[in-house]
Formats: C-alpha cells, structure tokens, sequence
C-alpha cells in the first residue's frame, strides 16, 4: 500500500508535467505567432517597397507632365507673340498704306490748287455768284527770276557749280529791281493802304536797328485785297536783294538739329547773336502789296510773345538786321537770301480764316510735316478752326542791304559769279 508521501508525490510530478506541456504549447504558440509576424511584416515590407517603386514611377511621370505643360504653354505664348507681331506688322503696314493714300490725295487736292507754287488767299464776295469763275488776281507782276519750267511746288536750279551747289534762282531780276504794277489789273488799280517805312540808302550791318514810320491806317486794312496775298512755300521771298546757291555745310545739321528735328508747330528758328544771322527752317513766306512776311502760328500768345521777343533781341526799338538763311526743304539745303531786316507784325490779318478748304489741307500737312509727323494735321486743322493756334508775322526786306550781303557772301566763301543779285 502506497504510502501519502508517494501519492503527493506523484500527483506534484503529474501537475507539473501538466505545465510543462502547457507552457509547451504556449511556446509554440508563440513561436508560431512570431513566425507569422515575421511573414507579415516581410510581406508588408515588400508591398511598401512596391508602392514606393510606383510612388516613384508616378512622380517621374508627373514631373515629366510638368515639363511638357510648360514646354506647350511656352510654344503656345510663342505662338500668341508670333501672331500678335505678325498683327501689328500687318496694322502698321495698313496704317502706311492708308498713310501714303492721304498723302497722294492731299497732293492731288494741292495740284489742284493755284498755278504756282503757293497759295492764294481767297476774297469773301457779298454774293453767290459762282456761275462763271472769274481768274484770280495775284500779286503784281514782277521780274521773273524762276525757270519758266518751275513746277507747282518746285523751283528747279538751272545751273550748277563745281562746288556741287544749286542755284535757288536762274538769273537777276530786271534792271530795276522793282515790282511793277499791272495796268489793266483792276485789282492793280485798286488804291491799297500799304506799310511804308523810312530807311536809309546806305547799307547798314546786321545788328543795327532801322528806324521806321508806319503811315497805314492799319496792317489789317492793308490786306483788304486778299487775292493780291498769296503763301508760298518752296520759291524765294521776293523782298529780297541776294542769293546764294545752296548750302550744304557739315556742320548745320548738328548745330541746328533742335530746329530742324522738332515736333512743334512753332516757327523752328534759331538766332547766331555773334554773327547776326537767323536760321529759319522750312518757313512759310507771305506775299502782299505791302512786302513780304514770314507768317506761323505757336501754341499759344505766351509761345508767339517769346517768338517775337527773341526775334526783336528782348523787344528793342526798330527793325532788327539779320544774315537770313531758310531752309527749302524740297532742295533739302540753306539758302542765304541777304541781311534783311525784320519787323513783328501781330496785327496783320489773321490768314487761315481766308483760305479755301484744299489751301487748309495743304497748310496742314505742311505744319504737320514739319513736325516730323508728331503733329496730326486733323489736329491742326481743329486747332486752326478753334483758334487755339495764335499766328505770328515777321515783315523781312532785303533791299536796302545789297553791299553788307555780297560782303557776307563773299566772307563765307562764295565766288562773286555765285552771288545772284535779284534787285539794284
């Protein structure tokens, strides 16, 4: 008979035996557990290295997108800027042909106009008798010292130099010099208040002032003819004693470039004090019964009191004696036409209102010309009309001056058979 201890005994190695395959079996649990985990966290591993490998791919391609997006927005922007150049290359080609149109028209408007070269103011008539046109009267006859092949706006040298110089005027005016009047004229019949004024014969030297008298009831009063008026552009003034070829010096663009390259309606003057010499470019001349005028318009009266300040050297007394060269731009060089002396006109008929519709197109386009086309001759011809342009008038004679010019001429390097001596 098996004693207590024994049975205890054994029943403690049975329990323990119990635990052991317990623990056993937790530890193959657990060894099973983790050999799981193990795969899982491979398997897991694996994938996320796949999504990373295709996370890559993708931002590849998008980078790739990207590039090619930009790439086509730069074609497609290269493209708008081609096709906005070739828009405007094709506008501003328009523009130059609409451009050269009005130009072309303006000529035919011009070539229609007066037989010369200018333009002649017309007279205001009481009635409407436009049945039968009568011719109109210019200014008196004169010497003729133009080619008799001169064409509308153009008066062609006839003969040359070995200087390569052109001669503005063909040969001398008659032996008088002087304007003769029209006897079977009516308008040469009419008696006409005139300017006169009281100079000396001697020849003074540009600077001196000439002291002169006015007997005429008003400047206004003495352009009562108008058709006897007449602007001209391109042919000489005809108060003048001299002329010289034209002159093509080096030096003239560069020291007068501020008046020859505007973009002002202002006279484009300019005054050389130590030589008394006045450099008007592309001006417009005024003939009349009463002399010859340099007539333009500035912006406003404080531009035309400053114009006429400059002229008169800070408004001294009497008229002021300058060497007076003018730029033809058709010959596309200076012409030196004498000392001549110049008088402020300010009271002198306002002369826009007188002319005909093609006369205002063909001044327009002159002043817009000579604004190198900064200046719209729309605009212009609004501004005339409105009367926001204020004219000015300069009275210029050369008569009285013959000798200071032949020795002028002479001190600058023309020969005496290049001096042209239009009056005695």
């Amino acid at each position: 008979m098996a004693s207590p201890i024994h049975a205890d005994l054994r029943s403690a190695q049975e329990q323990l035996a119990s635990i052991v395959s317990a623990v056993t079996r937790v530890q193959t649990s657990l060894t099973d557990i983790a050999n799981r985990s193990t795969e899982e966290t491979r398997v897991a591993q694996e994938r996320l290295d796949a999504v990373e490998a295709q996370l890559a791919v993708s931002t590849s391609e998008m980078e790739g997108l990207w590039r090619a997006n930009e790439e086509l927005q730069g074609e497609v922007d290269e493209a708008k800027q081609g096709g906005m150049t070739k828009a405007r290359e094709a506008k501003e080609k328009v523009v130059r042909k609409l451009r050269g149109m009005m130009s072309a028209l303006d000529a035919i408007l011009v070539d229609l106009e007066a037989e010369d070269d200018g333009i002649a103011l017309s007279t205001k008539s009481k009635g409407k008798q436009k049945a039968k046109r009568e011719p109109r009267a210019f200014l008196e006859p004169r010497p003729r010292v133009l080619s008799s092949s001169d064409s509308s706006d153009t008066a062609r040298p006839t003969r040359s130099n070995p200087n390569g110089r052109q001669s503005l005027l063909q040969s001398q005016a008659g032996p008088s010099g002087a304007r003769r009047q029209t006897s079977g004229s009516s308008e040469g019949n009419r008696a006409q208040p005139v300017i006169t004024r009281t100079v000396s014969k001697r020849s003074r030297s540009p600077g001196e002032t000439v002291k002169a008298t006015s007997t005429e009831e008003s400047s206004s009063a003495s352009m009562a003819g108008n058709a006897d008026w007449k602007i001209h552009y391109s042919k000489p003034p005809h108060s003048i004693a001299v002329v010289s070829p034209g002159i093509k010096w080096d030096d003239l663009p560069q020291r007068l470039g501020p008046i020859m390259n505007g973009k002002t309606i202002a006279m484009s003057i300019k005054i050389v004090r130590d030589i008394e010499a006045v450099f008007v470019y592309d001006a417009i001349k005024l003939e009349g019964p009463s002399g010859t005028y340099l007539v333009d318009w500035a912006h406003n009266e404080s531009a035309r009191l400053r114009t006429e300040q400059y002229v008169t050297n800070g408004g001294e007394p009497g008229d002021q004696v300058y060497h007076t060269f003018l730029y033809e731009k058709k010959k596309e060089a200076w012409y030196y036409f004498g000392a001549m002396s110049w008088r402020p006109e300010p009271d002198i008929m306002l002369v826009w209102p007188t002319l005909s519709d093609r006369s205002k197109v063909k001044l327009a386009a002159k002043l817009s010309d000579r604004t190198n086309g900064y200046r719209d001759r729309q605009l212009i011809r609004k501004a005339m009309d409105e009367k926001n342009l204020k004219q000015m008038c300069f009275q210029i004679d050369g008569k009285p001056f013959v000798k200071a010019s032949r020795e002028f001429m002479r001190q600058i390097g023309f020969s005496p058979g290049e001096i042209v001596i239009t009056s005695s």
